[in-house]
């Protein structure tokens, strides 16, 4: 499942972390984001949408 950044329409559940790391990603490329940082917060997101950790 991925997320398409030139989408308008709003993600469903399974996407939303996929929403954030586009939106990541596009700070870490425009040099506004550190990579190392950015990379944490995809992490991040990803294993809340999995429920980890508990």
């Amino acid at each position: 499942m991925s997320w398409d950044c030139s989408s308008s329409r709003l993600p469903t559940r399974g996407q939303r972390s996929g929403q954030a790391a586009c939106w990541i990603a596009g700070q870490i490329a425009d040099g506004s984001l550190d990579p190392a940082t950015g990379t944490l917060h995809i992490w991040l997101d990803i294993a809340y949408d999995l429920g980890y950790p508990e």
